[in-house]
């Protein structure tokens, strides 16, 4: 997690695409601390399972995103609760 964490928080970082990518190792055993990303405003999520996008939109907070875009199976699209 902490090389991902160190990916993510770059200043410059505004687009920032997963596609069956993210940190590595079970969630349960990543930190509960938030990040926020303020300098991403494009955020691309593809074809990565619901609990584990679950786990990751818990972790990570977005107060500047003007676009999201999802690739999902329409049957995986339970996460999206916590979008709102």
């Amino acid at each position: 997690f902490e090389s991902f964490t160190w990916i993510i928080t770059f200043p410059d970082l505004h687009i920032l695409t997963l596609c069956v990518s993210g940190p590595a190792g079970n969630p349960k055993d990543w930190p509960m601390e938030v990040i926020k990303l303020p300098s991403v405003k494009h955020l691309v999520l593809t074809f990565i399972g619901p609990s584990y996008i679950s786990a990751l939109m818990k972790c990570l907070v977005f107060p500047n995103l003007s676009s999201l875009a999802l690739n999902f199976d329409p049957a995986n699209l339970s996460f999206l609760e916590q979008l709102t």
